[in-house]
């Protein structure tokens, strides 16, 4: 019997599992199961992808941890590939990057290793440059891993499938972020830019999944596992639905009001830095980019308030209000379980707009948003960039840091009959839990997603374009915790001390504009 590639089968209503291997042009091939409302999909793939080239877009702190990453996980991957660089500050002193040998300059901007097998090219790729740049370095079988800012991501989705190369990215971005119009939130909003990219690659069949990391990314996988073990906790006659991945009907059913993607970071310097430059544990550019967009949130189904001049328009279609403000400016609490009570920022992430639309079913859905309390530094450097936004940056060493920690986590708001519960699930890391000296733990744990994803696309190359929640969250936490630090699940109801789950109650130093709260108009919600 011979079989097609692109050769679909459907199965309705049967418990099959089913795994068989045949070669074509003496190639093993398998049979992949993938759910769709309540259907199982079969597709014949290659049961893995074999990369022949690498291509980094950026070499910043993820990237370096991410070849250290690499480099121990997958050794194998980086020597039998070429490996392309694109960044323009000189990389040649990072020890993520001599690994690959000395580089020597070949032309104006492009170094090569002696052995030609690492190429750095040392420009900025931008709209005007990355058709030209990226159609002549990527070849074949090509992994394409997009750790830049201010880079457009539908553009180089489209060019990366134009090449049938692997993808990954830890946000969506625009060329150039704009200066958001308060405004006009919706308009310059992450969901509004991750609904443009659907529309305009839904064809795409080679796989891609934009936004994973740590957040976006891991802590998707995180909440789904939380879910699992959640039902056995709170209704183990809903396991039958976790066998069949219904992970929406489990949220509805038990309660789930609210995911507060919940960190603290409270590492410090260990010693006095350069005044004129601001630092932060992650990306600094990528940090200031998002705290001073117009403050987003998924407001929840349970929700009956939000603040009166709110952007409550586009609920139906993106299930997000949008502030008239930065979202600095909106600080809640939250909880995390090493000191207690947080007070972080509504920073706009991904992880609001696909982890509640994942776990949408009807007229139901979460209150998911992503509450931040930054180290000192990063403070320090929201406070500086309020003035200038172009200010010197550069994100901190691990062999700058001598204490403190970084915890993240999904805590997650149950109503029960007998009133509120949660649970947290996250992890903790600590400076010794950095993968190298040069990054810090904080982008190890960004690394550790990436790899997670990255595996998993390598074992499933033809799924097309997918969100974080698409990946097998055991399969993510699996291969990303040797990078997570202390990684723990538990009920934090008697320490936290829940008494309401609705944002309006959370809020606690609102802008100043930002006082008058009013009940939202009964409504008839759109499937999203």
């Amino acid at each position: 019997m011979s079989y097609s590639r692109n050769e679909k089968f459907w199965i309705k209503n049967k418990r099959v599992l089913i795994q068989f291997f045949y070669l074509k042009k003496g190639k093993p091939y398998s049979v992949a199961f993938f759910y769709l409302d309540g259907f199982k999909r079969l597709r014949i793939a290659e049961l893995e992808k074999t990369i022949e080239q690498w291509v980094f877009l950026g070499v910043g702190g993820v990237s370096r941890a991410l070849l250290e990453v690499l480099k121990k996980e997958r050794p194998d991957w980086l020597n039998k590939a070429k490996i392309t660089l694109i960044e323009p500050t000189d990389i040649r002193e990072s020890e993520s990057v001599k690994q690959f040998g000395v580089f020597s300059s070949v032309a104006k901007g492009i170094y090569e290793t002696i052995d030609q097998r690492c190429r750095w090219i040392q420009v900025m790729i931008d709209e005007s440059n990355f058709r030209h740049l990226l159609e002549s370095e990527v070849g074949p079988n090509a992994f394409i891993v997009n750790l830049s800012t201010r880079v457009g991501t539908i553009d180089i989705l489209k060019l990366a499938e134009e090449k049938k190369a692997l993808y990954i990215d830890t946000a969506l971005d625009w060329w150039n972020d704009p200066v958001t119009d308060f405004n006009h939130g919706y308009e310059d909003s992450l969901a509004l830019l991750e609904l443009e990219m659907l529309k305009q690659t839904r064809h795409i069949q080679t796989s891609m999944v934009y936004t994973y990391g740590m957040n976006p990314g891991i802590v998707s996988s995180m909440a789904l596992v939380a879910l699992e073990k959640i039902v056995q906790i709170l209704d183990p006659s809903l396991t039958p639905l976790i066998e069949l991945k219904q992970y929406h009907l489990v949220a509805e059913r038990l309660g789930l009001t609210l995911i507060q993607i919940a960190e603290r970071d409270c590492q410090t310097l260990s010693r006095k830095m350069d005044p004129a430059v601001c630092y932060n544990t992650w990306s600094p550019t990528g940090f200031i980019d998002e705290a001073f967009d117009s403050c987003a949130y998924t407001l929840g189904s349970h929700e009956e308030w939000t603040l009166q001049t709110a952007d409550i328009k586009h609920r139906e279609e993106v299930l997000q209000v949008f502030f008239e403000c930065p979202s600095i400016d909106i600080i809640a609490t939250s909880y995390e379980p090493r000191q207690g009570l947080l007070h972080g920022r509504l920073i706009p992430h991904q992880e609001a707009h696909t982890l509640a639309r994942f776990l949408k079913n009807g007229d139901y859905w979460p209150t998911v948003y992503y509450c931040y309390e930054p180290s000192d530094a990063g403070k320090l450097l929201l406070e500086a960039a309020r003035k200038d936004r172009n200010i010197p940056t550069r994100f901190i060493r691990s062999d700058e840091i001598d204490g403190g920690y970084d915890s993240i986590g999904c805590l997650m708001y149950f109503r029960r009959p007998e009133g509120l519960r949660t649970f947290w699930i996250g992890s903790i890391v600590e400076n010794k839990d950095s993968v190298s000296q040069e990054v810090n733990a904080t982008l190890t744990q960004v690394a550790g997603g990436c790899f997670a994803a990255i595996s998993y696309l390598i074992e499933h190359p033809k799924m097309g374009v997918i969100s974080p929640e698409m990946i097998d969250p055991h399969f993510a936490l699996k291969k990303a915790s040797p990078y997570l630090g202390h990684v723990d699940f538990m009920e934090v109801t008697a320490e936290h001390q829940p008494s309401s789950d609705e944002l309006k109650d959370l809020i606690v130093t609102p802008h100043k504009s930002l006082v008058n709260w009013s009940r939202i108009p009964s409504r008839e919600m759109s499937a999203v």
